[in-house]
């Protein structure tokens, strides 16, 4: 009876991580859609099941910074490509620059050290914040 109750809030918890538009998310912020729809999943619940989603490679985790929540984005919405977040208000941002990659290239051919963009990411704050 367990192991069926589990399965049900897996696929609750499935269903909110894929119904996030931006597709970046917190645990918190699948707990919210879990309540409004009416699912009885507890916070440590939806905690456990995305650090093993993360485990797996299937979502990426981003960390804000001291006192934040950490970020997660499922890893099918997410390319070779660097990344900015906002100290302030969580936003993370794709950014494909051309700029970047030849820093990469530099760092590749002249320190021989390869960075990986999908998981590279530079912390800030955005331009609506700054205003």
């Amino acid at each position: 009876m367990a192991k069926n109750y589990n399965t049900k809030q897996k696929h609750a918890i499935n269903k909110a991580i894929f119904s996030i538009k931006d597709g970046h998310f917190t645990c918190e912020d699948i707990c919210l859609k879990l309540n409004q729809t009416g699912e009885n999943v507890g916070l440590t619940t939806v905690y456990r099941y995305i650090k093993k989603m993360v485990e797996e490679g299937k979502l990426r985790k981003y960390n804000s910074g001291a006192g934040e929540s950490v970020c997660y984005q499922l890893m099918d919405n997410c390319g070779e490509h660097f990344h900015l977040k906002c100290f302030k208000c969580g936003k993370l941002v794709h950014l494909s620059c051309e700029s970047l990659e030849i820093i990469s290239k530099h760092v590749e051919d002249h320190h021989g050290f390869f960075i990986d963009p999908s998981k590279t990411v530079f912390y800030g704050t955005c331009a609506e914040c700054e205003q």
